[in-house]
Parts: structure tokens; C-alpha cells; sequence
């Protein structure tokens, strides 16, 4: 698979594509695993400037690539640049309150924003949130004195009658289908293994939902199994807020 050019972040990656793909050299290129500058790319090989127009002309550019493994399909563009790395004997050193821009092609902030992040770093209220499917035995009344907000995913296949939760100021009912979430997620497993599961993925996804515009929370899951509620520490704000307090 051919490398995109504005993709091509270290000098290896740049005497690779003089070497194997037909890029004509400017000059002779240093050997080095360094990340490049825009400039440095523009000066080391012939390149279209406007394949790499979003970069600034001395930042820092780090190697993200679409590049795939085979059965390797979900993988996202930082981890497989943390695997190259570790591939080549290298540790990875992270400075938790620097704050990353993440762009898109053209140079537009995605993800995680610098402000984002920034609002997490600066929360100070923190409401628990409640996440649970539909359970008839569960005291709601309580449930909504003892959390800030109660997530209560229904599925329609079950038929349940939730419509006495309407009187809780704090309590959202999900409704989901089964089949729905199974349909979604089919690439992934076939039918017959996830209609078990399918519940885990409605609430994970109702979780992302939730939380994908909040900077401040802290998410308590019901285990119907054996019937405990838990605080998820990797949902919990005041975890990221601390981690990304942290000097270098």
C-alpha cells in the first residue's frame, strides 16, 4: 500500500518513499525515526504543498497512518502509532497536561478539543450518574434521592411498563431494541453471540452518548447478577481531571 503523502512524518518514512515508491529526492535525506517539519517535508522531497496545507510550517507532524494489519480493522491512528513505536524498542513518555490539538484533514479540530480538555482540568462539581437496564424490583424512589441523575435503558422487546418513572424530575428512560443493537454490531460478532451481550453494548453505548459532551461525572453501573451498584473508575471525571493535572 502506497503511503499518503501528508502522512509521511519521519525521515525513514521519507527515504522509503524515494526508495520504493518513485518520490524523487531533493536532496540526500538524513536516516532518523525524528518526526519531520512541514517545511523539512516540503525541502527533503517534491511534494504538492497543498497535500499539507493544514500544518503549520515548523510543527511537529506525528506519523499517523490508514495503514492495516491483516484482521486488523478497528484499530485507530494513535494506537497504531504507540505499536510502531514500541516496535522499534522505544518507550513512550506521556505529559498529561499538555493539551493536544486533534485535527482532520484540513486542519479542523476533532475529538477531544484543547477546550475541552481544558473544562475537565478546571470542573468542580461532580453529579453521579446512575446506569441500569430496566429492573421491576428496583426501589426507583430511592434511586432518585441517592443520584443526580438515573439512566434507565427499556428495551421494547421485554414489554415493560415504565411509564410510572415519568413522575421522577431525574429519572430518563432509554428506549432501545434489541434487534437494533444486534444489527448494529453484527460486523462484529454474529447474531447468535451477541444477542446474549447486547444489553452491555446498549449500555456502553448509552454511556458514550452521555458523557460525550459533559466534562464533569461520575458513572455508577447496576449489576443485576448480583445485585450491586459500583463506581466505574474510568468514568469517573475526577480521575481524567487529575491525570491531566499532572506536571511532567
Amino acid at each position: 500500500m502506497a503511503r499518503e503523502t501528508n502522512a509521511i512524518v519521519t525521515f525513514d518514512d521519507l527515504r522509503y518513499m524515494s526508495d520504493n515508491e518513485g518520490f524523487i529526492a531533493n536532496q540526500t535525506i538524513p536516516t532518523g525515526n525524528e518526526c519531520v517539519t512541514k517545511s523539512e517535508l516540503i525541502q527533503n522531497l517534491y511534494v504538492y504543498e497543498n497535500y499539507i496545507s493544514s500544518y503549520i510550517d515548523n510543527e511537529l507532524i506525528l506519523p499517523l497512518t490508514e495503514y492495516r494489519e491483516q484482521n486488523d480493522d478497528i484499530a485507530p491512528p494513535d494506537f497504531i502509532i504507540c505499536r510502531r513505536i514500541r516496535r522499534m524498542g522505544k518507550l513512550i513518555s506521556i505529559a498529561p497536561s499538555v493539551t493536544p490539538q486533534h485535527l482532520n484533514e484540513v486542519g479542523e479540530p476533532i475529538g477531544l478539543t484543547p477546550n475541552y480538555l481544558q473544562s475537565v482540568k478546571d470542573s468542580s462539581e461532580y453529579p453521579k450518574i446512575l446506569v441500569l437496564t430496566y429492573n421491576s424490583f428496583l426501589n426507583y424512589s430511592k434511586l432518585s434521592q441517592d443520584y443526580d441523575e438515573v439512566l434507565v435503558i427499556n428495551h421494547k422487546e421485554i414489554n415493560n411498563d415504565v411509564s410510572f418513572l415519568e413522575k421522577y424530575d431525574n429519572i430518563k428512560v432509554i428506549n432501545r431494541s434489541i434487534i437494533d443493537t444486534c444489527v448494529k454490531y453484527d460486523y462484529y460478532k454474529n447474531y447468535s453471540e451477541l444477542k446474549g451481550e447486547s444489553m452491555k453494548y446498549a449500555i456502553l453505548e448509552e454511556i458514550h452518548k452521555y458523557i460525550s459532551n459533559k466534562t464533569a461525572y461520575i458513572i455508577y453501573l447496576y449489576n443485576e447478577r448480583n445485585n450491586t451498584i459500583r463506581r466505574i473508575p474510568f468514568l469517573d471525571s475526577r480521575n481524567l481531571k487529575k491525570f491531566l493535572n499532572t506536571k511532567p
